[in-house]
């Protein structure tokens, strides 16, 4: 009988990652990870504004200004005008945005991005995430979990403010942190008497810590806030620590968030198999497992919306 249960849960999760995925992550944020953080970031949250004052540089001054996608180069982002977006901001703010509209939003986005010399076709660009939810659910700097999970794929995100909250206004966006010690995947953990680079994705109670600090002057930042209005078109490459804004919990405020890998090869590689996000891949799609990653077969303009 004991058996005919675990293959019942099993069966039961196997069917609600693959057909529910996004609808659970949504609740995972709001009631797991986003308490979790909050508690876990308890001292960071209380001296948010001690901790940045020596660093602090103000907003974000680089404006329509091109980004270099390559997974090495580090820092790079640009706020663009909310003309992008005037014409389809309904479309973007429904829950779940069409494919065709993202396809618009691309490739008017393509002009300022690029990849060293390469000529960027918009049909090798393929979406791995695309979350509207409420909230200011990752009050930690940080860089996305989702590159250490793609770390052969060059790429970029786009951030667009659809609803700001009223209480907090004009604050309520994005803190960025630039550092030529930035990786992917990473975490930037504040304790009272030093600072730890975690990995993202890692153990919630027992993370993986990469290195210590005694205290963020040690990694020579340069930290500025993002000042967006509502349509503004943020884009950052993968190696960009950024930070929900902390300073009250619980925010209303809702934002596009939208993770986009370049892959001009017939497969896809995905590695880290430990990390949460891939074995969310894992359970989600039929992939080939090979070795120390897994494949997901087909040309990238098959696969370009497949990973939503």
């Amino acid at each position: 009988m004991i058996i005919v249960y675990i293959f019942f849960i099993f069966l039961l999760k196997k069917i609600l990652v693959k057909y529910y995925h996004k609808q659970l992550y949504y609740l995972f944020l709001k009631y797991i990870s986003t308490p979790f953080s909050q508690y876990k970031g308890t001292y960071f949250i209380n001296n948010f504004e001690d901790i940045i004052k020596p660093y602090f540089k103000g907003n974000i001054d680089k404006l329509d200004v091109k980004i270099n996608i390559n997974k090495n180069c580090k820092n790079q982002y640009s706020l663009l005008s909310n003309s992008l977006t005037t014409d389809i901001l309904d479309e973007l703010k429904k829950k779940n945005p069409t494919k065709e509209v993202l396809d618009i939003l691309l490739k008017r986005i393509m002009k300022y991005i690029y990849l060293d010399d390469k000529t960027l076709n918009s049909d090798n660009f393929i979406y791995i995430d695309v979350l509207t939810a409420r909230g200011n659910y990752f009050p930690f700097f940080h860089t996305d979990v989702q590159w250490r999970t793609f770390k052969e794929n060059h790429g970029f995100q786009i951030w667009i403010l659809l609803e700001e909250d009223d209480k907090i206004k004009p604050r309520g966006n994005m803190f960025i942190l630039e550092t030529e010690t930035v990786k992917r995947g990473n975490i930037i953990n504040f304790e009272k008497n030093n600072i730890e680079i975690q990995e993202n994705g890692s153990a919630y109670l027992f993370p993986t810590i990469l290195k210590t600090y005694k205290s963020l002057n040690d990694i020579s930042p340069e930290i500025r806030y993002l000042k967006a209005e509502i349509g503004e078109v943020f884009i950052m490459n993968s190696l960009l620590y950024h930070c929900s804004d902390p300073y009250i919990l619980n925010s209303n405020r809702r934002a596009l968030n939208i993770r986009i890998l370049y892959n001009s090869d017939k497969d896809l590689k995905i590695f880290s198999p430990n990390n949460n996000y891939t074995k969310l891949l894992v359970d989600k799609h039929d992939l080939i497992n090979s070795g120390n990653k897994y494949i997901l077969p087909g040309y990238s303009r098959k696969n370009k919306y497949k990973l939503l």
